[in-house]
């Protein structure tokens, strides 16, 4: 279990670093955490990091970050996250979990007074924003299929619908059925629970039509070797992949029929400063939901039963209270 699976205020947990991450941390004693929102105490005491980004140097101000270098290729052509020298915040340096991080200036993003503390601590959307509208083939009236939904793969289909997607069948497996329950809420047409149902068929039925053998998109979210598995097997000729969930090194897949087929595959990966842009813009719109994503807010002392609710599938996002 990764501390990434929960985002807390302000403040980070470096016991829970300890005790989830052991083993898992390129360096051991690096605070997790590799998104995170924060505020700033005064314009004087982080002038230094923050001249090129005045207003968010006033008092009370907040923000969040992503470490990149600016100069390579990869910055210069607006996709950070492919940066050269991009620094793994919560990984190669303290994260969002410790209780002050140091970031260059030039990565904060102001954070608009209509979004909440809560709201921004989530960003995950903006990787679901980077994959659906950077790193996917997805077009108006496409089928589409994602597997897994957790976090990002509801807000993927609430991107999907607002895009005009045709239809959205979501996938889970047994312990997900509260989430799979939430997707309906959120607007899926259609959720599956792999181990008993039929997922080529309910693909046929929404298809509806013999000409096509499967749907246009598919977003792999869940990390799961058997989940992309599924996902060659659904999707149309032709049709395209977006890879983003964390699978293992080396994967068994059915690889030949997606080569057979023409299915064009996108890796995804994190987020530009674009994409962030874009998810605050459609949280003050109103496009995009994420308070029925918060399934709990529990205080500092409770992260134990908050990280057993993640682990039991009984919860998307937990915020921690210090």
């Amino acid at each position: 279990m990764s501390l990434t699976e929960i985002f807390c205020q302000d403040k980070g947990i470096s016991a829970l670093q300890r005790a989830y991450n052991a083993g898992r941390m390129p360096h051991a004693y690096i605070f997790a955490g590799p998104d995170g929102v924060g505020r700033f105490k005064t314009a004087e005491q982080w002038a230094k990091f923050l001249l090129c980004q005045d207003p968010v140097a006033k008092e009370s101000d907040s923000g969040i970050f992503n470490d990149s270098c600016g100069k390579c290729q990869s910055c210069k052509a607006g996709m950070e996250n492919m940066c050269l020298k991009r620094v793994g915040i919560g990984y190669e340096v303290d994260g969002g979990f410790a209780e002050y991080v140091k970031v260059p200036a030039d990565m904060l993003i102001p954070i608009p007074e209509d979004i909440s503390f809560e709201e921004a601590s989530l960003m995950d959307i903006c990787v679901a924003v980077h994959a659906v509208q950077d790193r996917s083939s997805l077009r108006k009236n496409d089928h589409v299929v994602i597997m897994g939904p957790g976090f990002l793969g509801l807000s993927i289909l609430q991107l999907c619908k607002l895009r005009g997607a045709a239809s959205v069948i979501i996938v889970g497996i047994e312990k997900d059925a509260k989430r799979l329950k939430l997707a309906k809420e959120l607007g899926a047409d259609e959720v599956v629970q792999i181990e008993k149902t039929d997922l080529m068929r309910v693909v046929q039925s929404w298809i509806n039509t013999a000409e096509v053998d499967g749907v246009d998109v598919v977003f792999e979210v869940s990390g799961s070797e058997n989940a992309l598995a599924s996902a060659i097997r659904v999707v149309r000729r032709g049709g395209s992949m977006t890879l983003i969930g964390s699978l293992p090194g080396l994967v068994k897949a059915p690889i030949v029929n997606a080569i057979n087929r023409q299915v064009t595959m996108y890796g995804s990966r994190a987020y530009t400063r674009k994409n962030c842009e874009q998810a605050f813009e459609y949280l003050s719109d109103g496009k995009i939901k994420l308070q029925p994503m918060i399934s709990g807010k529990f205080p500092l002392e409770k992260w134990k039963k908050a990280f057993e609710l993640l682990q039991e599938g009984e919860a998307v996002k937990v915020i921690l209270q210090p």
